[in-house]
């Protein structure tokens, strides 16, 4: 008998070290906003907007990699970043369902999806289908300094932005190499 793997899905959690690191988030927030500084309509941000390059997001995603290198051994399965986006919502306001995967070009849709939240509190609510057990759900808790990596073929939604200043989460599309 032999068994072969047809389907995994994954989620990942971690916490960033700020105390220790170089990368200051303050620089990186105000980076942020100066990106966004125009008043964008609802479609635009809840769909994500592209980030320009910036050294400390670059070095953020590498410590992400790094820690999902060492947890992969000794698979060691490694990932590039296809780009960084912002997720930006309003005081109030509720993302809708947002699914990364690409079903019309899978061969430019991402592997795994991050989630950084760089402020405030939200929920992440995960949708996934366990065999015939569907329409599944998992829940998870973003905050400041914590992200989540997931396979991009779940779907997703982010609760509503219960603060009263603008909630800015990085997500980043990452590819297998």
């Amino acid at each position: 008998m032999q068994k072969v793997e047809l389907t995994k899905s994954e989620m990942f959690v971690g916490f960033f070290k700020t105390s220790q690191s170089l990368i200051k988030f303050d620089e990186l927030k105000s980076h942020l906003q100066k990106d966004t500084a125009r008043e964008l309509d609802k479609e635009k941000r809840f769909g994500g907007l592209p980030l320009r390059h910036n050294q400390h997001l670059q070095w953020l995603f590498e410590y992400i990699r790094d820690q999902f290198i060492k947890y992969s051994y000794p698979e060691t399965i490694t990932i590039s970043a296809m780009n960084h986006e912002l997720l930006l919502s309003k005081p109030g306001e509720l993302h809708p369902t947002i699914e990364d995967l690409n079903l019309y070009n899978l061969y430019d849709s991402p592997d795994y999806t991050i989630l950084f939240g760089l402020n405030g509190l939200s929920q992440v609510t995960l949708f996934y289908d366990d065999h015939r057990h569907k329409n599944k759900t998992w829940h998870i808790h973003l905050e400041k300094d914590k992200f989540i990596m997931f396979n991009s073929s779940i779907k997703y939604t982010i609760s509503p932005n219960t603060s009263k200043e603008n909630r800015f989460i990085i997500k980043t599309k990452t590819q297998k190499v």
